[in-house]
């Protein structure tokens, strides 16, 4: 009996991976740039300008900001399941790959989208491993996301065949 194609990724992951991070890194970016090439025109209201290492310091902050979202958003995918295959997507390309080829599955608990990274024996066209993020649970604090056992447990099958 074939298992139907089920997505294990959560909906929101083409709103962190396109929307959410592209409008925040463009949206900073184009104040920290202003504020750096119009340095003049920021002032508080009593008319000084701020100190000079404080414009540093906004473009520190967007920098750590943008690689926090690279980290954390831009690299998800979207993926599905069904009783042998992971459907891969970058939104742009799918690809699949055998449960077979899985070699580890894990996920972050300490940030509340608990990202699970899949680690497989053999490179994919996207690596070594992937991310993404599960379902949203909203009082999961630091338990394990469900997905996870699953995927093992989906893998542990599909090795047995």
């Amino acid at each position: 009996m074939v298992k139907m194609i089920q997505p294990i990724s959560s909906s929101l992951t083409f709103f962190y991976k396109w929307i959410f991070s592209c409008v925040w890194i463009a949206l900073f970016g184009v104040g920290i740039i202003s504020m750096l090439l119009a340095r003049n025109h920021f002032h508080d209201r009593l008319g000084s300008l701020p100190p000079s290492e404080i414009r540093w310091q906004f473009l520190a902050f967007w920098i750590i900001g943008s690689l926090f979202i690279w980290w954390f958003c831009i690299r998800l995918k979207r993926i599905r399941l069904d009783d042998k295959t992971l459907y891969i997507s970058n939104y742009f390309k799918e690809i699949r790959v055998p449960l077979e080829n899985v070699a580890g599955v894990s996920e972050n608990r300490w940030i509340n989208t608990h990202l699970v990274t899949l680690v497989f024996k053999n490179k994919t066209q996207y690596g070594i491993s992937v991310v993404f993020m599960p379902t949203v649970r909203w009082i999961s604090f630091f338990s394990s996301h469900p997905v996870v056992s699953e995927i093992r447990v989906a893998v542990e099958r599909a090795r047995k065949k």
